[in-house]
């Protein structure tokens, strides 16, 4: 017996029985579900998929095409082992005469009305899917091949009518890939399917594979990650800000000074004195958050690797081993140049940390990048040192910094 027989038998079958097996089964999973607590989880989204004719399984003499299928849908869920769907949509379905290269298409409007069967009580990654789809004729062709192109022609064989009423039991499986996506393969017995090698007439079997976007889905993946950020927050409104300020670069002043160039060296560094008492100033002003602490970025791999004994400077710029921090939660900023993500250029700004100095993501930054320490981390901040000296852009920054972490608790 070959593969192409045993699909036919198999088609048939499931043509004169699949309509029995979902009445029987909608009739089972109602009382099935009346039986268990309710979950009561309403749903609802789109799907998009594509489907092929299994017309080929009844007459070796066509082949199957492949289609678009689209709609919407709404579900419920009672319990957690069932999933009930309502779907609306358009679908397609199409074959061709191999012999003469004929092709017949035909678009409906889809109705379907499924149940999900989860066989774990736990999970709703993987569920089995049983259900009716009727469908509404809009329109159908049959078109010939001559002259190197497709035209419709007047088709006696092809007996559709625009109007007429098809339907098919659905049933297969259906694969969770995220709390957003689904995956489905199913197979729709043509119930109406009266298709022979001489008369075109119903809608033909078809396999299906569609992906599911689950509204209710991407609701629970915001709320999750609002949660998380509202937590992260709380954590650092319990502990304390450590601000970075820039030094100038070792190499650049032992540069200087094997060239003799003390004054040039006096000059550099009283530049960076102004500019880091202006970022104390304002931070210490604007900024209430959390309590704030003030080091040097050479001392950055000390923060990253947890050691901040002996690190934080006095309101005179002096290392003060006398201030320390009671708490594991910190996190860290700079006024510095970064990559925005918008204009794909180092620009100024005042971004955030974590505690190993690992750039944070929106709404912390409003210019992000992945920030990737790579070694030594002084090499990375030598290369985003930048002065400004201008107290109104530092306060601006600071105060929608300050405005956005309090508004995220």
């Amino acid at each position: 017996m070959t593969v192409s027989l045993v699909l036919r038998i198999f088609t048939r079958f499931m043509q004169k029985k699949a309509f029995v097996i979902c009445v029987l089964f909608f009739f089972v999973s109602k009382n099935w579900c009346s039986a268990q607590e309710h979950a009561g989880k309403l749903n609802f989204g789109a799907k998009a998929g594509i489907n092929y004719s299994m017309i080929g399984n009844k007459s070796s003499r066509y082949a199957g095409l492949v289609m678009p299928s689209l709609a919407g849908f709404i579900s419920y869920q009672p319990v957690q082992t069932a999933t009930f769907v309502a779907e609306a949509g358009y679908s397609g379905n199409g074959f061709r005469q191999q012999q003469n290269d004929t092709k017949y298409q035909m678009d409906g409007i889809d109705l379907s009305l499924y149940s999900m069967i989860y066989p774990s009580r736990t999970s709703n990654d993987f569920a089995f899917v049983f259900g009716i789809r009727p469908s509404f004729l809009i329109a159908h062709s049959t078109e010939a091949f001559k002259a190197g192109s497709f035209f419709s022609l007047s088709d006696p064989y092809n007996q559709n009518k625009n109007g007429q009423i098809d339907v098919g039991a659905v049933f297969g499986i259906s694969l969770a890939l995220s709390p957003v996506v689904n995956i489905e393969l199913l197979y729709q017995a043509g119930l109406s399917d009266r298709n022979d090698a001489s008369t075109i007439k119903g809608k033909p079997s078809a396999l299906e594979i569609g992906l599911r976007l689950n509204a209710q889905g991407i609701q629970d993946m915001q709320q999750s990650k609002a949660e998380k950020l509202r937590e992260q927050v709380t954590q650092y409104r319990k502990g304390v800000m450590l601000v970075m300020l820039p030094t100038p670069a070792e190499a650049q002043l032992a540069e200087l000074r094997r060239r003799g160039a003390e004054s040039l060296i006096v000059l550099i560094e009283d530049n960076y004195a102004v500019n880091n008492h202006i970022i104390m100033n304002e931070f210490s002003r604007e900024f209430n958050f959390c309590p704030v602490f003030f080091f040097y970025d050479k001392d950055a791999y000390k923060v990253v690797s947890g050691n901040t004994r002996g690190i934080f400077l006095n309101k005179d710029f002096q290392t003060d081993s006398t201030i320390s921090i009671d708490t594991a939660g910190y996190f860290v900023s700079s006024i510095c140049y970064d990559l925005s993500q918008y204009t794909q250029r180092n620009q100024l700004g005042l971004y955030v940390y974590n505690d190993k100095l690992v750039q944070l993501e929106k709404p912390f930054n409003p210019n992000l990048i992945d920030f990737m320490n790579s070694g030594n981390p002084i090499d990375y901040l030598n290369g985003r040192k930048m002065l400004t000296y201008n107290p109104y852009i530092i306060r601006k920054k600071i105060r929608k910094l300050n405005s956005r972490m309090l508004r995220m608790l």
